[in-house]
């Protein structure tokens, strides 16, 4: 989504959406014009107008959209796994194809609403709450790419999780007279760079308290793995594994975090899209 520009596009659609309704009181007529003028055409251009039934057009676009925001919130439940979470790799191929499907909803959207067509007084009703399901789709895609975009702010620290926990394995099965030091400062520099990472990227305010929570979990798995290492340093290494347990589970925590944030996009988009879909099918003639 980088490449486009988002927010100057959606206030440009909801200009749009505002004169039309206003056209639409006036009649089918004054609809092309209006239509032409917040488009921004020239006075010696036309609007194109498709061959065919205008609901049938309307209604074709329409399923074309309706796909591919199924196919993009598929991607986004495809984040929610703990295959993905669990793996740093596989995880930042999941956001990139989130990412991908995102933008194609994106361009879809672009199209449906950029290439208009002449209404009938009939087909008002059914006009609006098309609107209404477009609008919903250009939020949605807005805050699934800040969204995306922090996330994969973050896989540079999910690198870093991953080598603290082969470390973490690494000490718990090493053998007496193993060299103890070496792996104390693997487990406090890669807690340290993973909570760095963590802290220069800033969520989006869609994810309200996830961000500071992910966050928070960062800085407990920073804190554990200097406890870990002043153990080392002391010799005391009767602490080790119940540290290496509480490690273990703060990991666990934050993939499941992660697993949240998609999985509450995804709620979201269950409860209101089913309402619009509805809304439009009984508009239907």
């Amino acid at each position: 989504m980088k490449d486009q520009p988002v927010e100057g596009k959606v206030r440009k659609r909801r200009r749009v959406r505002a004169l039309v309704i206003t056209a639409s009181i006036l009649g089918a007529a004054a609809l092309a014009v209006v239509l032409a003028i917040a488009l921004g055409m020239g006075h010696g251009e036309k609007a194109e107008k498709p061959e065919g039934d205008s609901q049938e057009e309307i209604m074709e676009t329409y399923e074309e959209v309706k796909e591919q925001a199924e196919k993009a919130m598929q991607e986004m439940e495809d984040l929610s796994t703990e295959e993905a979470t669990s793996d740093p790799e596989t995880y930042e191929q999941e956001l990139q194809e989130a990412e991908e499907a995102f933008d194609e909803l994106y361009r879809e959207l672009e199209q449906a609403t950029d290439y208009m067509v002449e209404l009938g007084e009939e087909y008002v009703e059914l006009y609006d709450y098309i609107w209404d399901y477009y609008d919903y789709l250009y939020d949605l895609t807005e805050q699934a790419a800040q969204e995306i975009d922090y996330l994969l702010a973050l896989v540079p620290s999910l690198d870093q999780i991953q080598g603290l926990e082969e470390t973490v394995k690494r000490l718990e099965n090493l053998p007496k007279g193993g060299k103890l030091g070496e792996l104390s400062t693997q487990l406090t520099k890669y807690a340290q760079q993973a909570l760095s990472g963590v802290q220069s990227a800033k969520p989006p305010a869609s994810m309200g308290a996830s961000g500071e929570e992910l966050t928070a979990l960062f800085e407990e798995l920073q804190s554990l793995a200097q406890k870990t290492a002043q153990s080392l340093a002391g010799g005391n290494t009767s602490a080790i594994q119940s540290l290496a347990d509480e490690i273990t589970s703060t990991i666990a925590d934050i993939e499941g975090q992660l697993s949240s944030t998609a999985a509450s996009l995804i709620s979201s988009y269950e409860a209101v899209v089913g309402q619009l879909e509805a809304a439009i099918e009984s508009a239907l003639p």
